[in-house]
């Protein structure tokens, strides 16, 4: 079951790289509650470089 988890786990990040262009360190920081719903669509909240946050919507091959 580990090796499941481990697998979608790494086919989440790789598909946040492709589908949002961002900074490997900005995906790796990531945690849940920088999922934000905005009723019809989905964003990401990155923090960037310099303190700077990014929203970026999520891609609906991501999304699911």
């Amino acid at each position: 079951m580990t090796d499941l988890t481990s697998g979608r786990h790494d086919w989440a990040v790789l598909g946040t790289l492709i589908h949002t262009g961002a900074r490997v360190e900005a995906v790796f920081r990531l945690r849940i509650q920088d999922l934000r719903d905005h009723g019809n669509h989905r964003v990401l909240q990155f923090a960037e470089k310099g303190g700077k946050v990014r929203e970026i919507s999520v891609h609906r091959d991501l999304d699911q």
